[in-house]
């Protein structure tokens, strides 16, 4: 839970620091639009931002505008490492490392100038390996790979013509396979997850 809070506040920290430096760049841009009464919502054509995933933490996304409204998208996954002393039958300390990426297509559906809903799929890649020490001998614990088939559906607010926030839920199914201390296993689950994050456009439009 703990680490959870962590890069939530990490993600937030992100969004704040994206609105302040682009206050002035929205000033300018209201005095010239102010003239316009119909400002169409489109996302410019390349977008780097961060995303919080509840489920796989902190990641970097792009996104590409294949045409209107219609949006090729790539994450991946900042490595997850922790560190925990233990006292139980498993060891003296574990550690675990974790990484990932994936690759998507979502659909915009725009409510209004600012706002607009959008729904798509995502397939990703996830691996990751756990270790622990015991009477001073280092031991493989684990090892896991995934293939994760996503449906998402999310809703996304557009600050300015540089900035966007969004926040999105994902369901879908992962297939995994599994090396425990030299046992093999295979085997399936649903899974779901949240994720809130913030896109900056890549250059002038």
């Amino acid at each position: 839970m703990k680490k959870t809070i962590i890069h939530f506040l990490y993600t937030l920290a992100f969004i704040i620091f994206s609105i302040n430096i682009n206050a002035q760049g929205l000033s300018l841009e209201n005095l010239r639009d102010k003239n316009k009464s119909n400002i169409e919502f489109t996302n410019p054509k390349n977008q780097l931002g961060v995303v919080f995933n509840s489920h796989e933490g902190i990641s970097l996304m792009y996104k590409r505008e294949l045409k209107k409204d219609l949006f090729l998208r790539g994450e991946i996954d900042l490595p997850g490492f922790s560190f925990q002393d233990r006292s139980d039958e498993q060891g003296s300390f574990s550690y675990f490392l974790n990484l990932g990426a994936s690759l998507g297509i979502e659909k915009h559906i725009p409510i209004n100038r600012r706002f607009s809903f959008y729904y798509g799929a995502e397939l990703g890649l996830n691996w990751y390996t756990q270790k622990f020490r015991r009477d001073g001998q280092s031991t493989s614990f684990g090892k896991n790979t995934s293939l994760n088939l996503s449906a998402i559906a999310g809703l996304q607010y557009r600050i300015n013509n540089r900035i966007s926030i969004f926040g999105e839920v994902n369901a879908g199914y992962e297939f995994n396979a599994s090396n425990y201390n030299g046992n093999r296993y295979k085997y399936g689950r649903y899974n779901n997850s949240f994720s809130l994050g913030a896109m900056i456009k890549l250059g002038k439009k």
